[in-house]
C-alpha cells in the first residue's frame, strides 16, 4: 500500500488539505495534529496520542488497538472520523530509554493510524521531500484555523531531528501544532513533522534564553523511525526522495560496520593516519 501519495497539483494549495486534528477522549479539547498519507492512513505523534488518551505525555508503553476521534479542518468541523492506531514508535531517550520529564527533545515518537474509509475530498494527501537546512516552513495549529500559520526557518538537520527558528511576529508553534506537516512553502511540499518547542527556563526571562525555537523530524528521520518498525511506506513521489528501503538498508550496513570499525580502528591516531593515506 502507498501511503504516502501525491495530489494531482502540488503546486495548489498548502498542508492544510492534508492537516488532521487529533481530538481528546472526550472530545472537549485538540489534543494535537497530524497528516494525512494516503488511502486510510495518517500519521501523527505518539505523545499526541498519549495526550488524547489522558495518558503522561511522553509515556513509552503502547495503548494498544485504541480508536480516537479525529477530523479534517478543510471539511466540517462537526464531521468526526475515528481512527484505530494500528503503529507505534514511542518517544524514547538517544540511548534508548525511557524520555524524562522535562525534557527538551527526544527520538522516536510516532504513531500511525488507521481510518474505517479513505476521506472525501477535498482532504488530498502531500508531496513528500527531504528536509535540508535552510528551508522555510510553515505549521499550523491541529485545528486548522487559517491564522494558526506559524513561519519558521530549519536552522540545523543532523538526519536525527531538525530545529525550527520561527519568526518573532505572527504565530508561535505551540502545544496543538505536534504531529502535523512541516510544509516547505519554496518547495510546495511537506519536509517533516512537528515534534516539540524549546522553552526558556521559568523564572525571568534572560537575553540569553532561546526564543520561539521548536523541533521535529525531517522527512528523512520518519521514513527511518517507520521502517525500523516495518509501517514504512512502498513508495513515494517527490523529486529529491529516497525509498524507504534503501534508507533502512543503508542504516542497516551502517550499523554493521561500526563494530568492525570500532574493533580495527579503535585508536584515533590510528584513524587519523589512514584517513590521511586514503585522502591522498
Amino acid at each position: 500500500m502507498t501511503w504516502f501519495g501525491s495530489p494531482d497539483d502540488p503546486s495548489s494549495g498548502d498542508a492544510r488539505g492534508a492537516l488532521v486534528r487529533v481530538l481528546s477522549s472526550d472530545r472537549g479539547r485538540t489534543a494535537g495534529a497530524g497528516v494525512y498519507l494516503s488511502g486510510r492512513r495518517l500519521l501523527t505523534c505518539a505523545h499526541v496520542i498519549n495526550l488524547a488518551l489522558g495518558l503522561r505525555s511522553l509515556s513509552p508503553h503502547n495503548p494498544g488497538e485504541v480508536t480516537l476521534d479525529v477530523s479534517f479542518p478543510v471539511l466540517s468541523a462537526a464531521e468526526l472520523h475515528q481512527a484505530r492506531l494500528v503503529a507505534w514508535i514511542p518517544p524514547r531517550s538517544p540511548q534508548y530509554g525511557p524520555v524524562a520529564d522535562g525534557s527538551l527533545e527526544w527520538d522516536g515518537d510516532l504513531a500511525v493510524l488507521e481510518l474505517d474509509e479513505a476521506p472525501p475530498p477535498p482532504v488530498s494527501p502531500l508531496r513528500w521531500l527531504e528536509m535540508e537546512r535552510g528551508q522555510q516552513v510553515r505549521a499550523w495549529y491541529g485545528g486548522g484555523q487559517p491564522f494558526s500559520y506559524a513561519d519558521a526557518r530549519v536552522g540545523a538537520y543532523d538526519g536525527r531531528i531538525c530545529y525550527l527558528d520561527g519568526q518573532l511576529s505572527g504565530a508561535a508553534v505551540d502545544e496543538g501544532y505536534s504531529g502535523g506537516p512541516l510544509w516547505s512553502v519554496t518547495d510546495r511540499a511537506a519536509v517533516g513533522l512537528v515534534v516539540g518547542r524549546i522553552t526558556a527556563p521559568d523564572g525571568a526571562f534572560s537575553a540569553q534564553d532561546t526564543l520561539r525555537r521548536s523541533w521535529g523530524l525531517g522527512w528523512q528521520s520518519v521514513l527511518r523511525e517507520l521502517a525500523r518498525v516495518g509501517a514504512a511506506p512502498e513508495h513515494v513521489n517527490g523529486g529529491r526522495e529516497r525509498s524507504a528501503a534503501t534508507l533502512a538498508e543503508a542504516e542497516s550496513v551502517r550499523d554493521m560496520m561500526v563494530g568492525p570499525l570500532h574493533s580495527l580502528l579503535g585508536d584515533p591516531r590510528a584513524r587519523a593516519d589512514h584517513a590521511t593515506v586514503l585522502a591522498a
